[in-house]
């Protein structure tokens, strides 16, 4: 009986060894954090100064399409394919600027692509402003199975322009409060990304990714993106885009005539 007990009780304590040993293998990153924020030249060209400019702000989801974050596991030419599909957008669109959410820089999850270049070249993009929003070793999710976990994670936000970027900067919220630890050292920051541009003027261009899931830390994150926008707007005209994870509260209301 004694051998058992303990039989059990060495099982018990090799999990938790285990489990400790993967929750800081796991949440650990990649790349040191001064190389979160990044300003990569592109093309030594820049667009001429017009006076109508295009912007236009995408969540690439990283390029996932329907199957977002759901237990699924597609394959590489899925991705592959989706990436032709965003590059021909990119070439039609043809904007100015360009904001970008949920989009790789060699994730496991979408087999390594490097996703703000691709868009970059198919653009034609002079500047790119790349965020780094979540690295880390292993991403457990989603949940089940194991076979379809996100694993290792290199992934964020970005900026195109075909004007000179002038500078930029990677300002970080805070995450949910009322999540557990073990959540939080594996999820990702939500960020504003800042790029003053060059289009003959200076202008400012806030590029943002809003909690999702939790509404107070949504607000919350919010509240500071409004004082974000307020300090920029005193100096400069400031276009503010990105995926805020609200939908206007009007928008399941019946049309009206």
């Amino acid at each position: 009986m004694r051998k058992i007990a303990l039989f059990f009780l060495v099982d018990f304590l090799l999990l938790i060894v285990a489990f400790v040993v993967f929750y800081f293998w796991g949440s650990s990153t990649r790349l040191p954090t001064e190389e979160y924020h990044r300003e990569v030249p592109y093309a030594s060209d820049t667009a001429e100064p017009k006076d109508t400019l295009t912007f236009m702000t995408y969540n690439l989801g990283y390029l996932s399409g329907m199957t977002n974050n759901l237990a699924v596991r597609p394959e590489r030419e899925f991705y592959a394919d989706n990436l032709r599909r965003a590059e021909e957008l990119m070439v039609a669109i043809d904007a100015d600027v360009v904001g970008f959410q949920e989009i790789d820089y060699g994730s496991q999850r979408s087999y390594y692509q490097q996703q703000m270049d691709a868009m970059a070249e198919a653009g034609q993009y002079a500047f790119g402003v790349q965020g780094v929003n979540w690295d880390r070793n292993y991403v457990p999710f989603p949940y089940w199975p194991p076979s379809v976990h996100f694993k290792r994670m290199l992934s964020g936000q970005a900026v195109l322009s075909k004007y000179p970027v002038e500078e930029s900067q990677r300002i970080v919220l805070e995450k949910p409060k009322n999540a557990p630890f073990y959540y939080n050292a594996f999820y990702l920051d939500r960020l504003v990304q800042v790029a003053q541009i060059d289009i003959g003027r200076s202008i400012v261009v806030l590029n943002v990714h809003l909690e999702a899931f939790d509404s107070e830390t949504r607000e919350t994150q919010a509240r500071i993106l409004v004082d974000i926008y307020q300090e920029f707007a005193e100096k400069y005209p400031v276009i503010l885009m990105g995926d805020f994870n609200a939908p206007p509260p009007y928008a399941t209301e019946p049309a009206k005539d």
